[in-house]
Order: structure tokens, then sequence, then C-alpha cells
């Protein structure tokens, strides 16, 4: 019987030791990243919301006595930072069954806006039960069976932290802070181990690409074990359209495992895992199989920093007030702006429209009086050669007569001085002129266009004087006689050309010398950025008191100069190439 006794507890000495305690299997899931709030406390509210976890893994399938571990967690945030979580566990390895609760708390610390570091605890209990009626060896009585039985209850707990940026999450988690009993290979009785022997360090960081509709995670996680090996696992996982996920994990000792799920609306996920078998120094020869469920409900709460699995979105980045605010008045001044653009583009379109209608009225007027003007010409024309050819012709006879008249005379008196009298034709005519007479009225006509041109400006010079005393003075009128007069001029190769640029147009000139008088009287009134230049394309001298290459600018100067009485009349020139 005693040897019996030996072999029925080695059996319970290997399951036991295996699993020292509830707590320390939860955080050894294959999938530990569905709820890394099973690998550290911190990481207890991260997805923001209600959610709801339920974890199912069967080890060594087909082996009877295998251990299977049922796991349950609730986890929600608060509008203060805080988080709480309740997690359920059993946790059956042939006749050892645990179960046990945890209750968690867990904290934000904001570092930046986009940084921040965690906190948890956890704090529970277990019960362990021995099935002693599968002890086919067992003797009642015998005083290691009444000690398992007698120990069946112990306080768990752990405690944990993290740093977390967008990508990059990281922590530090101790998954025993009381002291587990476990059997004793040595005299087969209950001993106990001290807290905090085993340490969890991990990290991951998440890659997004492809718009950041998908993202790469990998993870790295090592175990520090005080009483054994550490342990060294990793994986890596692969969200596609957040829709399904594929992966795989490497765990010392234990071997490969694939990795598998989908989602829905980034709400509701489901995960698959399959460990080889025959992969690792602690695995047998038959596959494990893992089953994860995830749930969130409600609405993620705003001022709480988001890592989720299930919801592996990329966050949107969350804007204050203020910058909504300088959004929407940013969108409005674009608007208004888009609107006042359009509005100048359909005014200059109509007043082109305008310019275009004048411009081929006054060339066809032009024409017309050109027509009539060669007509008037060509008739004159045609009377001067006619005049001119009777007059010639009068001329001629007349001579002719003359000349008949000296024979003559000249034969009655061959011997008598003849004296020579004036022809007819030396005396002076009358008509309707010709070649000289023609230039005559031409210069006369140029000057008194001239003289008309020059009358005009000397009125817009006169400007000079009658608001000598108070050259900015404004009125009250609304209207403006060139409205949104603009006109944009080719620029060519006059010395005095005006530069490429907006101008503010205060006076046009035929003769640059009053053009030259205007634009020194104006910076005698105190407006120094008077100046004039020519325009080839115009023949015309332009006096400008404003010059920018900003469209916006340089109707601000004209909005400006046009509210004075000397400036009433400003319009806008564009000089181009």
């Amino acid at each position: 019987m005693k040897k019996g006794r030996k072999s029925v507890f080695g059996i319970v000495l290997v399951i036991v030791c295996s699993f020292s305690s509830f707590a320390q299997n939860t955080h050894n899931f294959t999938q530990f990243y569905f709820n890394p709030a099973l690998l550290n406390p911190s990481y207890t509210g991260t997805d923001g919301r209600l959610a709801a976890y339920v974890s199912y893994r069967k080890q060594w399938v087909g082996i009877d006595g295998a251990p299977t571990i049922s796991n349950f967690n609730l986890q929600t945030a608060l509008p203060s930072r805080a988080s709480f979580g309740l997690n359920a566990n059993n946790d059956k390895n042939g006749i050892l069954s645990t179960s046990g609760f945890l209750l968690t708390g867990a904290y934000s610390i904001p570092i930046s806006d986009k940084n921040y570091f965690r906190f948890g605890i956890s704090i529970g209990a277990s019960f362990n039960k021995v099935d002693i009626n599968n002890l086919k060896f067992a003797t009642p009585g015998d005083p290691v069976q009444t000690s398992l039985i007698a120990n069946n209850f112990q306080l768990g707990g752990n405690v944990g932290f993290s740093f977390h940026t967008p990508t990059f999450h990281a922590g530090l988690s101790v998954p025993n802070i009381f002291d587990p009993a476990y059997l004793s290979s040595e005299s087969f009785s209950i001993s106990k181990v001290n807290p905090f022997g085993t340490i969890i360090a991990h990290a991951s960081n998440r890659f997004y690409f492809a718009k950041d509709k998908n993202l790469i995670e990998p993870y790295l996680i090592y175990r520090y074990n005080q009483v054994g090996p550490g342990q060294i696992e990793f994986a890596t996982v692969v969200h596609l359209q957040d829709l399904v996920w594929i992966g795989g994990s490497f765990k010392q000792n234990y071997g490969i495992s694939a990795l598998a799920g989908f989602k829905l609306k980034s709400q509701t996920a489901i995960g698959y895992s399959y460990s080889i078998k025959n992969t690792g120094t602690n695995q047998l020869a038959a596959p494990s199989h893992e089953i994860h469920l995830g749930l969130l409900l409600g609405s993620k709460q705003k001022k709480v920093h988001m890592y989720s699995f299930v919801d592996a979105a990329k966050e949107k980045i969350r804007k204050t007030p203020q910058q909504l605010a300088a959004e929407k008045k940013k969108a409005a001044d674009e608007l208004a702006k888009k609107k006042a653009e359009d509005k100048q583009k359909q005014d200059l379109a109509a007043q082109k429209k305008e310019e275009e209608a004048a411009a081929a009225l006054a060339q066809a007027k032009a024409e017309e009086l050109k027509k009539s003007e060669d007509a008037k010409k060509k008739e004159e024309l045609k009377r001067q050669e006619e005049a001119a050819a009777l007059a010639k012709a009068e001329e001629l006879r007349k001579a002719n007569e003359q000349k008949s008249r000296d024979i003559v005379v000249a034969k009655i008196e061959p011997k008598k001085e003849v004296v020579k009298v004036d022809s007819i034709a030396s005396r002076p005519t009358t008509h309707n002129g010709g070649p000289r007479l023609k230039v005559s009225t031409d210069i006369l006509s140029g000057q008194a266009e001239i003289d008309s041109i020059h009358a005009a400006e000397q009125s817009h010079l006169a400007r000079l004087e009658t608001h000598a005393d108070n050259p900015t003075e404004e009125h009250n009128e609304t209207h403006h006689p060139n409205a949104e007069r603009h006109e944009f001029v080719k620029q060519g190769g006059h010395h005095a050309e005006l530069e490429l640029g907006d101008y503010v147009i205060a006076g046009v000139f035929k003769m640059e010398a009053n053009a030259k008088k205007y634009s020194e009287g104006l910076l005698k009134l105190g407006f120094t950025d008077s100046d004039y230049g020519y325009l080839t394309q115009n023949d015309k001298w332009y006096v400008h008191i404003a010059q920018s290459n900003d469209l916006n600018v340089i109707k601000q100067y004209r909005d400006k100069f046009r509210k004075m009485k000397i400036f009433r009349e400003a319009w806008l020139l564009t000089v181009h190439k």
C-alpha cells in the first residue's frame, strides 16, 4: 500500500507542481494578445468601453487528465481615467481543480497628449479541489490526503505597470504577489514559495500600412522565474482590413503555434490557436487548442487612451474645441474667400464682356467713320485733281493766246520793242486747294487734338490745387465711377515701361510732362508711393499710387484710396508678360 500511495501522490506532484496557482495559468494563454489584461493587470480597461472576454484552452488533446483552462473576464473604463475589472478562472489538471476570482483596478496617467503610463493591481482568492475519489489507491485518513484537502484556499493577486504611445506598448507584471502553496516533492507535504518569484516583461509595436487599413504587430515576452530557467516567447499577428488576422508564435520549450481569427464591425472577435504536437521539451505528443471570444459593448469613453485588439483601427487624433472652432472658422473664411473670388471672376467676366462689346461697337464706328472719311478724301482728291486739270488747261490756253498776240504784234511792228506783259496764268487765282493746303489743314487739325488732350490733362492736374489743403479728405458716396475696373496690359519694350505687377492707377496721360507733373505733385501732398511709367501697347503714361505682386493686397490699397475725394476714380491695372 505504501508503494501505491507513492505512485498516486507522484501523479499529484507532477500535476500540481506544473501549475502552482491559478494566477500563473491565465498569463500562459497562447493568444495572450487577445486580452492583454490577463498578462498585465494595467491593461484593464484599455478597450475604452465595457468589454467581455471568454477564453478556453485544451492542452494535449487525447491524453486523460490533460490540463484545461476556462476564463471569464469583464472590464470597463471609467471617465476618471480609472478602470475596473472582474476575472473568474477555472484550472483543471487531472484530479486537481482550481477555481478563483480576481478584482482588478487600473489607472492611466497621461505623460503627454499621445503618451501615457498605466498601473494595475488585482486581489482575489483561489479554491483548490482534489478529487480523492478518483484515487483508487488512496488510503482513508492518509496524512498527505488530509493535508491536501485542508489547504484548499489561498489568496491570489498580481500587479503590473505599462507604458503606451500611439503604436508602442510595453510593461512589467508580477503574476503572484502572495505566497501560493504547492506540493513538495521531498516530503509529500504542502509547502510555499516566496511572492514576486516570477516577473513578466513584454513589448509590442503596431506598424500600420496601406493607408492605415492594415497593420502588423510583433510581440516579445520574457518570463523570469526565481526557481527555474527564464522563458522567451514571441509572436506576430497581421490584421487585414480590421476583419481577419493571421499569425504565429513560438514559446521556448513549448514550440510553435498557428494563430487566426476574424472580427465583426470592430466589436466582436473570435480567435483560435493550434499548437503543433511534439514541438517542445515540455510538450507531449498531442496538439493543443485554444479559443477566445471578445465582445465590446457601448460607446468608447472620449478621454480614455485606447489599446484594443478587437478594435485595432488606428485611433483618430482627438481635437480640442478650440481646434475644431479654428478649423470651422478657417473653413468659413475659405468659403467666403472662394465666394468673393467667384464673384470677382464673374464681375471681371461681365466687365470684360462689356468692354469687348464696347470695343467691338467702337471698332465698328471707327471703321464706318474711316470709310466715310476715306470716301470724303477720295472725293476731295478727285475734285482737287479735276480743278488742277482745269486750271492747267486754262493756263495753257491763256499762254497760247498770249503767244499768238506776241506773234501778231511782232509782224506789225517788227522793229518796235515788245513790252512783255504778265500772262494770265501768273495772276492770283482762286481754287479749292492742293497738297500744301491739305498738309496745312492736317497740322491745324492735329494741333487742335493736342490742345484738347492738354486741356483735359490740365483739368486732371488741377486736382492737386483743389485738394492741397486736405489731400486725404474722404467722401460719403458709395458709388465709384470705375466700379470693378481692372485692365490687363502686356508689357512692352519702352525704356520707361512699367514693371510686371498690379497697380492702383490715379491718372492716365498722353503727355509725359503732365504725368510727371501729376506724380511729383502727389509726392508733395504726402503720397510717397506715387510714380509713373509708360505702356507701349496703349501709348500712354500711367500715374500709380500703389504697387504689389499680390492682387488681394492691391485691392485693399485701391479700396483705401477710393475713399478719398482726390482718388475717387482710382482703378486696377495688371501688367503681364
